[in-house]
Formats: structure tokens, C-alpha cells, sequence
């Protein structure tokens, strides 16, 4: 049993014979030489330096015959996490199309923010301080998912919240924004639907033609989440996956990822429903 690393320092898992297991037991990929495959036999990534896990952009397109994955095991405790390693323009921790450099927690855009992470092709997510460095810079659009200070600001209430009746209290719209009023509750009845499904179809309609900061206040819950949930439904990265398998791959994406309990409760509940609509 060898155990594995992210390229950008978070334990993921261990490598048993030719199988890539997650550190909590779930068998998501097997090994052809350094290269893995998951089970549906799409190209996952590949073994550098002896335990780093990296995905080569140039080989998002190939495939192997598929396989049956093992049940699940039991779980280990996680190893500690290492400073992320440079890379190579032609490499990245997800792959697609916009070569980046390199921060502690993963693949970080080129102009100057500290720890917003590209997920998907122009599709970032980070916190409050990341809106701040690049929100006079052209070419973005923005997700405001947070309702503190955006959503207060947007409408202009002084008091604990915004009046129900406001045709804007859930949703705000502004040119190269999307404005949610969304609190990182631990009740996930105070989480509406509605607020989820505009911001993953503001990414969908956006993605184009523009670099998308999806965040939040912390970027570590909500936008994470919404994240999470726009490549389960738009995109095969998080196909052939069952749920708990599915958040471990996309912890390799995003290590900051740590939801509050109703974010997920909320994409406990909604799971299969953002998997039909794939």
C-alpha cells in the first residue's frame, strides 16, 4: 500500500497493487503503468514524483475499458497534507484549458489572488478576498454567493434582512453579477432551491464568454457546494461516482472545501436530482 498526495498537498488516498483507493475506502480508479482510469475508463490523472497525483490536460479525451469497482473498505485516518508542488504549464490538479500558477491549495489564477481555485475551464471559486483583488479587472462574472455584504449593498436594507416582498429578496441581478441571498445556515430549510439551481445556471450561461468567480465569504461552504453540484450536473468529471466517492474526487479539486451542515444537507438531499439532470 503506497499512500498518494494531491499535486497541491492533501492526502487523497492510497495506491493498493493497480487500484487507486480514497483514504476513506471508496476504490474510484486503476493504474495503466502511472496513468489512472476510472471506472467508466475516462482518464482520471497520472503518478508523478512517486506519490503526487496530477491530471495532464492533453489526455482529458483518452480512455481505457472500464472496470468494476471493488466495495467499499474501511476508512483511514488521513495523513497530514504537504506543501504543494510547482508544476508544469502543461499540467494542472483538474484539467482544461487555462494554464495557471500554483498556491497552497491548488491551481490559482494568474493575476495576483491569493486562493481562488479553477475547478473547471474559467470556472474559479474562492472567497470574499478574491472578489476583492480581480473585481476591476475585465472579463469576469461575478456569483456573489453570500449574502453578507453583497446582497445588503445590492438592495440597500439597514435592518437584519431584506423585506420578504422584495421581488429581489432571494435574487439579485446586476450587469456581470449574480447576487444570492444565501447564509451559511446549519438549517438546510433555510437554504432555498431556487438560489442553488440561478447560480448553476448563471455559470452554465456564462462560462463561454467570460472567467467566472464563483465565492462566498470564506470559500469553504456555500460556494464550494455550488461548485461541487455545477460539475455534477454539467460536466462528466464527477461521473461513475456515488456521492461519498464523488465529494473525496472533488476534495482533490478543492482541499478548502468544508461545508456547514445545511450546504451538506443540501446537497445530500438534492443529489440525485443535479445527477438526472446531467
Amino acid at each position: 500500500m503506497d499512500w498518494l498526495w494531491t499535486w497541491g498537498g492533501a492526502c487523497f488516498g492510497y495506491r493498493d497493487d493497480d487500484d487507486l483507493w480514497t483514504y476513506d475506502g471508496h476504490h474510484i480508479g486503476r493504474f495503466h503503468g502511472d496513468e489512472i482510469y476510472g471506472r467508466d475508463g475516462r482518464y482520471l490523472g497520472e503518478l508523478r514524483n512517486q506519490n503526487r497525483l496530477i491530471t495532464h490536460r492533453s489526455k482529458s479525451g483518452w480512455r481505457k475499458p472500464g472496470f468494476g469497482a471493488f466495495g467499499r473498505r474501511g476508512s483511514y485516518a488521513r495523513y497530514a497534507s504537504y506543501a504543494g508542488d510547482a508544476m508544469s504549464l502543461d499540467m494542472k490538479t483538474s484539467p482544461r484549458r487555462r494554464p495557471s500558477a500554483k498556491s497552497k491549495t491548488g491551481v490559482r489564477a494568474s493575476d495576483g489572488s491569493k486562493n481562488m481555485i479553477e475547478i473547471e475551464g474559467n470556472l474559479f471559486v474562492g472567497g470574499e478576498s478574491d472578489e476583492q483583488q480581480v473585481r476591476r479587472q475585465p472579463g469576469w462574472f461575478f456569483i456573489h454567493a453570500c449574502k453578507e455584504p453583497y446582497h445588503r449593498q445590492a438592495l440597500g436594507y439597514a435592518g437584519r434582512a431584506a423585506s420578504k416582498d422584495h421581488p429581489e429578496y432571494l435574487i439579485a441581478r446586476r450587469e456581470g453579477r449574480l447576487i444570492l441571498n444565501l447564509v451559511d445556515a446549519a438549517d438546510v430549510n433555510y437554504i432555498p432551491a431556487g438560489i442553488v439551481d440561478a447560480a448553476l445556471v448563471a455559470i452554465h450561461e456564462n462560462i463561454g464568454d467570460h472567467r467566472i468567480l464563483l465565492h462566498c465569504n470564506q470559500g469553504q461552504s456555500r460556494s464550494p457546494t455550488i461548485g461541487l453540484l455545477y460539475l455534477l450536473k454539467f460536466t462528466d468529471r464527477l461521473s461513475g461516482l456515488d456521492r461519498d466517492a464523488a465529494i473525496d474526487a472533488f476534495r482533490s479539486i478543492y482541499p478548502p472545501y468544508n461545508p456547514a451542515r445545511g450546504m451538506a444537507e443540501y446537497a445530500r438531499i438534492n443529489w440525485d436530482r443535479y445527477c438526472q439532470a446531467a
